[in-house]
C-alpha cells in the first residue's frame, strides 16, 4: 500500500489519499494538491517526483490532485551562490522543465490538454548563500544559531526578492496550451497560477499560541 499526502492549497491542513494495489481508495475525486519537493527530489530531480505522481494516478486510474505546489531551494535556481561579491545570477531551469512537463502530461488519466494548476515556492534552507548575504549591509543582519542571516524587515532582503521575482516573471518559455506553442514569458503562463512569497533566512512565523491560566 502506498500513502500518499497532498497538501491541500490555501486550506489549512492536509489530505491523506490511501492507494492500494488492489485499487481501493479512502477519498473519491481529486482532492488538495501533490507537493513537488526538490529538497526531497532523488538523482533526477523534480521530474522524478512529478512521474510519481502520474504514476500513483495512473495505477488507480483516477484523477487524484487538483493541482501542484512546487517547492524549489533558492539555492538550487542561483548559479554563484558561493561568490561573495557582483549580482546575483539564476538559473531557473528546474522550475521551466517542471511547469512544461505538467502542461505537457497527456498520457495519464486526465484528458489531454487539461490545465494543471501550479503554486511555486521558493525556499531557503537556512542562512541565505554567500551572494545573497552579499547584497545585505551589516545593520540588517543578524547571528541565528550561529548563521548570519537578514533581519525580517530587512529593506535589502526586500530589494533581493524583488530582483528574484523581476527575473523570473521576464523568463520565457514555451506555452503548448495555445495554437503554435507560441513561446511567452513565465508573468504570462497559464499552468502558474500563484506565487507564495518567501522571507530571506526565515522559514515563517505561527502566532503564539494561548495558553490557560
Amino acid at each position: 500500500m502506498t500513502t500518499i499526502t497532498a497538501t491541500s492549497a490555501g486550506i489549512s491542513g492536509s489530505t491523506t489519499l490511501i492507494v492500494s494495489s488492489g485499487g481501493g481508495l479512502s477519498m473519491f475525486g481529486p482532492a488538495g494538491a501533490y507537493v513537488l519537493n526538490q529538497a526531497s527530489a532523488g538523482p533526477g530531480g523534480l521530474l522524478d517526483v512529478y512521474n510519481d505522481a502520474i504514476a500513483a494516478e495512473n495505477s488507480i486510474g483516477r484523477d487524484l490532485f487538483t493541482g501542484y505546489v512546487l517547492r524549489v531551494l533558492l539555492d538550487d535556481i542561483i548559479t554563484n551562490d558561493n561568490a561573495t561579491s557582483g549580482a546575483i545570477q539564476y538559473d531557473f531551469s528546474p522550475i521551466i522543465t517542471s511547469l512544461i512537463a505538467i502542461q505537457q502530461e497527456t498520457g495519464g488519466v486526465r484528458p489531454a490538454g487539461t490545465r494543471d494548476p501550479v503554486t511555486l515556492q521558493i525556499l531557503t534552507r537556512n542562512a541565505p548563500p554567500p551572494i545573497v548575504m552579499a547584497q545585505i549591509p551589516d545593520t540588517e543582519e543578524y547571528i541565528r544559531d550561529g548563521e548570519l542571516i537578514p533581519v525580517p524587515w530587512s529593506p535589502a532582503s526586500v530589494t533581493v526578492l524583488q530582483g528574484l521575482y523581476t527575473a523570473l516573471a521576464n523568463t520565457t518559455l514555451t506555452d503548448f496550451s495555445q495554437p503554435g506553442n507560441p513561446t511567452v514569458q513565465l508573468k504570462d503562463h497559464p499552468t502558474l497560477v500563484n506565487i507564495n512569497n518567501t522571507t530571506l533566512g526565515h522559514k515563517g512565523y505561527r502566532r503564539p499560541m494561548k495558553t490557560s491560566r
